[in-house]
């Protein structure tokens, strides 16, 4: 089998469990077991299909069975359990993944010691202090360079054994729980533990992981650890939601840890900065397709005018100096309105820059997987000698809070490139930002905002890892989809106080996400129904969705609380949608009533008139409409085509007119030309038909169609049904001719 075909495999038996169709199971698992040739696996199916006949052969004695229940729900579990053997033993010797070389690459080395991998890097750890409190660290450099090698690829090492290692023995299970101890390992390497847990469990689902993991965020004194920890749990829950929603263990751990409103915090914290990575794409659409772009048209003309060769950072400052236009013409292209949009996006913890370094990942540094989810600090190998901890740059480095640690380390291996290539370099006027500390001076919860900090730049390090080290390592993306915490069932009671069901459920509203949006609002108004807005927003989200029959049903529950303008306008435009004339043109009419110098109603109103052939009263609408505008085609229009249905051929010309001496559509010259027919003149009706043929390509056969179409237009205007034949051969022939 392909590795498509494994993963819809995959994916169809988890379906076939989810929905509880275990016959399926059975079935479809007899089939996949005859291409594993694993006799053990065949042998546990064999059991689990044998437990569940006799269950339900008591179930159908009607005999009183106290532990039905639970015993088909662990039969669930080791089913699910069954399915991962199966698709973990397809896998194997097929699947290139990161995981799956890695654990080939193990198999000819007669496996992975973990233990072992843990006690050198505690030995190199120790040799490394010893070197630091002995001598000034800048004196002993030569000393320390290959022990923070030997270091980092321990962990490298440690972050691959922990994640291709499955299933793992009760010693192994210790060890990778003990790394996660950053008291006794360090930060990095309890940080790279805690993503290596989280990897190999989105491939092989394990209860003791996520409990380890939330344990882990509770235990930790390290705010880092805390944080990353909390993440990748709260990941695992929603990539694995049916199984977790299996566990009892899983659900009182979380219920109790609930009960500390941190924790719910931090919960919360992390949910909105997934909700935020729906917009990252968006947010590099802008930047390259809108900002970069003006840039590059502007970039020539300054350099013609300012006499600069280049444009770079060192003399941006004397070229706005030389040229002020400059800031002017930014302005002038949105550029500078497009920026600042970005910069509120930043401080509001949106990701900015994931388009700005996705270039810069291209770096020997980044074939190690652990180097893309690194906590960020300048004791790292490959800066160690370039950038010091007193460094302006080295300050702005280690406290922005801005900069994700993947690209913290782009920068600075940038920053090595240049000094490398000019050694002399030095960059001392770069402006930096304060300590994390200072940034929420002014926050009356400081170690909250610090938590949310630390979490939004470890999922914008994640987000990175998913969707930029594809190519290297080819992991299960887990931002393929959002990442929706309020499907979790024992996450749910978090989320459920009405503060944060408004709060989540108006970003979602506000970014256009009104899939998500609307789970909200059914809550809501569900809690709430005697709430009028709620009804509309739930509507707004089912219109928006062009579920129109549904938004009517919300909209009309709001309007029985309480009648207001906006609810009448949007149940007009779901009845008009959906074709319900009659009923759009109540509301219309009740809107109209509400604002009548509201030009849009009125254009709409009139509009749906103008659709059930009410042109005496579409007209009066359009002709008000006109007069507030002062004029234009949008009204002209419709009120040449209204009074050419009501058979005043010279109002409808006068206006036809207007439209052609301003910037007429190929239509305009049709309709045009049916009033003039009307009123007998041959000769320039034929000229406009023409013009409308030449403006349309030339395609006689849409003329054709078009004209064929409003013959019944050109009899109700008392023209001959003779002249009507003439003048469509006249048209088509001699167009034809030529």
């Amino acid at each position: 089998m392909i590795i498509k075909e494994i993963r819809e495999t995959q994916e169809q038996l988890y379906k076939y469990i989810e929905n509880r169709h275990l016959n399926d199971v059975f079935n479809y698992m007899k089939t996949l077991l005859t291409l594993c040739q694993r006799p053990d696996l065949s042998s546990k199916l064999t059991t689990l299909q044998a437990t569940y006949t006799y269950m339900t052969q008591y179930m159908l004695q009607g005999a009183n069975d106290p532990q039905r229940l639970a015993l088909y729900k662990n039969l669930i579990i080791s089913l699910y359990e069954l399915s991962d053997l199966i698709i973990d033993e397809l896998m194997i010797n097929e699947s290139s993944d990161y995981l799956y070389s890695k654990r080939r690459y193990y198999k000819t080395k007669g496996g992975v010691n973990i233990i072992q991998l843990a006690t050198n890097l505690l030995d190199t750890h120790k040799k490394y202090q010893s070197i630091i409190n002995e001598a000034n660290e800048d004196e002993r450099g030569e000393e320390l360079l290959p022990l923070l090698k030997s270091i980092e690829n321990l962990q490298e090492d440690i972050f691959s054994a922990i994640a291709a290692t499955f299933p793992t023995t009760s010693e192994e299970q210790k060890a990778i729980n003990d790394l996660l101890n950053d008291e006794e390992y360090g930060v990095i390497t309890s940080s790279v533990a805690i993503t290596a847990l989280m990897l190999s469990t989105l491939y092989y689902y394990k209860e003791s992981n996520i409990l380890t993991l939330l344990d882990t965020y509770v235990l930790s004194r390290n705010e880092e650890i805390k944080q990353r920890a909390l993440c990748c749990a709260l990941i695992l829950c929603y990539i694995h939601k049916n199984r977790v929603e299996l566990s009892d263990n899983i659900a009182k751990r979380i219920s109790l840890f609930s009960e500390d409103s941190l924790f719910c915090r931090d919960v919360r914290n992390q949910f909105m900065q997934f909700i935020r990575s729906l917009e990252t794409d968006k947010i590099s659409d802008i930047f390259n397709k809108e900002i970069v772009p003006e840039i590059m048209k502007l970039a020539p003309e300054i350099k013609g005018k300012n006499g600069i060769e280049d444009i770079s950072e060192e003399n941006m400052a004397s070229m706005l100096e030389i040229n002020p236009e400059w800031e002017r013409k930014m302005d002038e292209s949105g550029i500078t309105k497009r920026i600042k949009e970005l910069n509120e996006l930043q401080v509001d913890g949106s990701d900015v820059l994931m388009s700005t370094f996705s270039s810069l990942k291209n770096y020997p540094f980044f074939n190690k997987i652990t180097n893309w989810i690194r906590p960020f600090t300048l004791q790292n190998s490959e800066i160690y000698n370039y950038i010091k901890k007193d460094d302006k740059m080295g300050v702005m480095l280690t406290n922005s809070k801005f900069m994700c640690n993947s690209d913290k380390y782009s920068l600075s291996l940038t920053l090595v490139q240049l000094k490398q290539i000019k050694p002399d370099s030095t960059i001392e006027d770069i402006p930096y930002d304060m300590s994390i500390n200072e940034i929420f001076k002014d926050d009356k919860d400081v170690k909250g905002g610090i938590s949310k900090n630390i979490a939004t730049l470890y999922i914008q390090d994640l987000y990175r890892l998913f969707k930029l080290a594809y190519p290297k390592f080819k992991l299960y993306n887990i931002f393929k989809e959002h990442i929706n915490l309020y499907k979790v069932a024992a996450l749910k009671p978090i989320f459920s106080e009405e503060d944060t069901l408004k709060f989540i459920g108006e970003f979602y509203l506000q970014k256009g996400y009104y899939k998500y949006a609307q789970e909200y609002y059914e809550e809501l108004s569900y809690q709430n129904p005697n709430d009028a807005l709620f009804y509309q927003k739930l509507g707004y989200c089912k219109q928006m969705q062009k579920n129109y029959d549904a938004a009517i049903v919300e909209y009309e529950k709001g309007e029985n609380i309480r009648e207001d303008f906006w609810t009448i306008h949007h149940l007009a435009l779901c009845y008009r949608a959906i074709g319900n004339k009659a009923k759009a043109l109540y509301y219309y009419e009740k809107a109209y009533e509400m604002k009548p110098e509201s030009v849009t109603i009125g254009l709409q109103y009139a509009h749906t008139l103008l659709s059930v052939e009410n042109y005496s009263e579409a007209l009066k609408l359009y002709y008000k409409v006109d007069f507030i505008t002062e004029g234009s085609s949008k009204t002209w229009r419709p009120i040449a085509w209204c009074n050419l249905m009501l058979g005043k051929l010279e109002q409808a010309q006068t206006y036809f007119d207007k439209i052609l001496s301003s910037e007429p559509l190929p239509n305009d010259y049709f309709n045009a030309a049916h009033t003039i027919f009307a009123q007998n003149r041959i000769a320039e009706a034929y000229r406009l038909y023409s013009q409308y043929l030449e403006k349309s390509g030339g395609d006689i056969e849409l003329f054709k169609t078009s004209y064929d179409t409003d013959t019944s237009v050109l009899l109700k205007l008392n023209i001959p049904k003779e002249d009507i034949a003439i003048m469509r051969d006249m048209v088509t022939a001699i167009n034809n001719y030529k």
